[in-house]
């Protein structure tokens, strides 16, 4: 029997790991998932959300089914929160590097809330290039997600995914004109990601912006919609406040339109998938679903909603 050395075993581990590293940046195709987990805790019996271990282990036999290679999570605790349904062995983690919030009281069962925070899990060992916090988000108001904007290389190329969790609470079509006090939060969310975005080659760069954006973006006349989809006029091209333009119209394009959510009470989704102009030609359009739960109750308030894309 041939015996190998460590430092050969080292170096063939190292090989075989840059191979299959270099499989999936070359890989032909994707699958991201946006899911809300709602309240996501740690532990069992604790948060607004309060679950037993057949919940958690439902909630694992549910995101393996999703057979995603990202997935964007909100309303997650914690990493340990995480763990619970995305074993380390498999995954990689990216939480939110926001600061602990002062939690609430839950008004189901009375119980101290548990931290609401964004996070990616991406599926090893795809690489992730670059990890960029927008902690402006969350200083919109005490409590409030920052996003997670991820770089990974899918097919040879840099691929941009921004995992969002807007304001609740700001249901209407026109949050501008609205003096809602989370629709006034929602406004200065919404301005700070139209300018974020807006510093982007979004014509050239492969975008994914996805999440629970709290609101109805597939409502043709809603505000928000209207303002991300905008067409700049490149005589006369108004400016953000930071000097970023306006959005160039045919850039972004709302994978969600036409799609019906999973709530029996709340039909219009406001989990979303936006694309730009490269992605939607490698988007499978019978891929973007909301995918329902196979249980007696909803193990969230929020299905997964995915989408595929060949390259």
């Amino acid at each position: 029997m041939k015996i190998i050395k460590h430092s050969h075993l080292t170096s063939l581990a190292l090989l075989l790991l840059s191979a299959v590293n270099s499989n999936f940046a070359n890989a032909k195709s994707l699958r991201v998932v946006t899911w809300n987990t709602e309240h996501l805790a740690a532990h069992n019996g604790t948060g607004c959300k309060a679950r037993d271990t057949e919940s958690y282990t439902q909630m694992r036999q549910y995101a393996q089914s999703l057979d995603a290679d990202v997935i964007a999570l909100q309303e997650v605790g914690s990493l340990a929160a995480v763990k619970r349904i995305f074993p380390a062995s498999q995954w990689q983690i990216i939480m939110s590097s926001r600061t602990d919030s002062p939690s609430y009281t839950c008004r189901e069962n009375k119980q101290a809330s548990t931290q609401q925070k964004v996070a990616f899990v991406v599926r090893k060992p795809i690489l992730i290039k670059q990890v960029n916090h927008l902690s402006e988000l969350a200083n919109a108001k005490v409590g409030a997600r920052e996003a997670i904007h991820l770089q990974i290389e899918q097919a040879g190329k840099p691929l941009n995914l921004l995992n969002v969790h807007m304001k609740s609470g700001c249901f209407v079509e026109n949050y501008a004109v609205s003096n809602k006090s989370n629709c006034v939060v929602y406004a200065k969310q919404a301005e700070y990601l139209k300018g974020y975005l807006a510093k982007h080659n979004l014509a050239r760069e492969n975008w994914l912006i996805l999440g629970d954006f709290n609101h109805h973006l597939t409502a043709i006349n809603n505000h928000f919609r209207v303002e991300l989809l905008a067409a700049s006029d490149h005589k006369n091209k108004k400016d953000y406040n930071d000097g970023s333009p306006l959005i160039a119209a045919n850039n972004l394009f709302i994978a969600t339109d036409g799609v019906v959510g999973c709530h029996p009470k709340y039909p219009l989704p406001i989990d979303h998938i936006v694309i730009s102009a490269s992605m939607r030609r490698a988007l499978v359009p019978s891929s973007v679903k909301f995918h329902n739960y196979n249980t007696d109750h909803m193990l969230s308030d929020h299905c997964a909603l995915s989408a595929q894309f060949n390259f």
